[in-house]
């Protein structure tokens, strides 16, 4: 893999830094920041605190939410399960993690399909429109029958989105919620309601 403007290989290791080094809309760095917010914590879902990266895809899950990126930096990248070093606002550093005995899910088999979600609508995503815009998609899910949505699930799929339209896709109140945007797209689970 030769070095681009964006990412660079550490020689002789599976080590590789994403690094934002201009200004552009959005970046592998940005993408990268995208998933790993959506890892999990707990320590018992070992594999699900590592970003995994296929020939198409990169995402990275936690159970209850999945992010998934096509940007082509990331999906360049060696297939398997990536330790996060380090992520900072303008760096992160991932390594290839050969050890991992775990698999990672089949997060495709989750991914509703746009056709089978009853409702959709378009929003605007961007730092400048943040707040506004996690309001108006809550209360567009609720219009529309769509599920409850946690709001900082929802938060972390608009967090790190350049300025531009995001589509929200919805079926009944026990479906996902897909969101899609260029090279990103996001399932969130619905919130359950108890009786």
């Amino acid at each position: 893999m030769k070095d681009t403007p964006d990412i660079t290989k550490i020689t002789q290791t599976e080590v590789y830094v994403f690094e934002k080094r201009r200004k552009m809309k959005s970046t592998a760095l940005d993408d990268l920041r995208w998933l790993i917010q959506v890892r999990s914590k707990d320590s018992l879902r070992h594999i699900l605190q590592y970003v995994h990266i296929r020939a198409d895809k990169a995402e990275a899950t936690d159970g209850i939410r999945l992010h998934q990126s096509t940007h082509e930096q990331l999906v360049g990248l060696p297939d398997g399960v990536y330790k996060v070093l380090l992520n900072t606002e303008g760096k992160v550093i991932i390594e290839l993690n050969k050890e991992e005995t775990g698999t990672f899910p089949n997060c495709d088999a989750v991914i509703p399909d746009k056709d089978d979600l009853k409702g959709s609508f378009k929003a605007t995503t961007g730092n400048a429109k943040y707040n506004n815009t996690v309001s108006k998609i809550i209360y567009r899910l609720g219009k529309g029958g769509g599920p409850p949505i946690d709001e900082n699930y929802l938060a972390d799929v608009i967090k790190h989105h350049p300025e531009e339209k995001m589509t929200v896709r919805y079926g009944d109140e026990l479906s996902a919620i897909r969101f899609d945007c260029g090279t990103r797209m996001a399932i969130v689970m619905p919130i359950r309601l108890e009786d």
